[in-house]
């Protein structure tokens, strides 16, 4: 017997979605060009599509064939670009994450500050639908194996904190017998320990999670002053 062949990483899958709609050609000029328009299209409509009835409905009760129906997309399209609802799922909140990253770093304030300025659209991202955002982070913990597009999201982030990190220390904040991308890691650490407790098992509400995520970056701070 051979060997069961291995799904399609979801990165590869959504490469390859627009090249399997175009039926594998290329094609120059105008044509190409309505086509690239096309696809992109077919992406905005599945997401808005699977974001409304998301926040309608749930993500329990919400079904691919809905998403199909109210995108106008073939369900065949739609498993183009992920396996399953679950990488549905994934991929909504992987945009949200991508327009939250896109913003400049913050400068103002002191690093307390300026952390939180860059974390806390994440937060009210989660309060928006706390209930999705749960499913969200349970897939995110309990998944085997997630999307590479996320792993490089996490890497953007904790990036963005080692950012801030290397400018304070550049500004005489912070000492500078530690990296920044250490002192990234521990801000990432503290923010992903208290969304785990807020959203994963319930322990805090999102007024405690951001107190306690002020109290910790200060303390951490005092650690790491000149």
């Amino acid at each position: 017997m051979g060997r069961k062949k291995r799904a399609r990483p979801v990165a590869s899958r959504r490469a390859k979605a627009g090249q399997e709609e175009d039926g594998g050609a290329g094609e120059a000029g105008a044509g190409g060009s309505k086509r690239e328009r096309n696809k992109r299209e077919k992406r905005a409509r599945i997401l808005a599509a699977a974001r409304s009835l998301f926040a309608e409905q749930g993500f329990d009760e919400t079904t691919g064939r809905q998403v199909c129906e109210r995108a106008a997309v073939g369900t065949g399209t739609l498993f183009l670009y992920v396996r399953d609802k679950r990488e549905l799922l994934l991929w909504v909140f992987e945009q949200d994450a991508r327009r939250i990253l896109s913003r400049p770093i913050p400068t103002r304030g002191t690093p307390v500050d300026r952390w939180l300025a860059f974390l806390n659209p994440f937060l009210a991202l989660y309060a928006r639908d706390t209930r999705l955002a749960r499913n969200y982070v349970r897939e995110l913990l309990f998944r085997p194996e997630n999307p590479p597009e996320l792993m490089q999201l996490n890497q953007a982030l904790r990036a963005g904190l080692s950012e801030i990190a290397e400018t304070a220390q550049a500004r005489g904040e912070l000492r500078k017998d530690v990296g920044p991308e250490e002192m990234g890691s521990l801000v990432a650490g503290q923010y992903a320990h208290l969304v785990q407790a807020w959203l994963g098992s319930g322990r805090l509400g999102a007024r405690q999670v951001r107190a306690r995520l002020r109290r910790g970056l200060a303390l951490l701070v005092e650690g790491l002053e000149p």
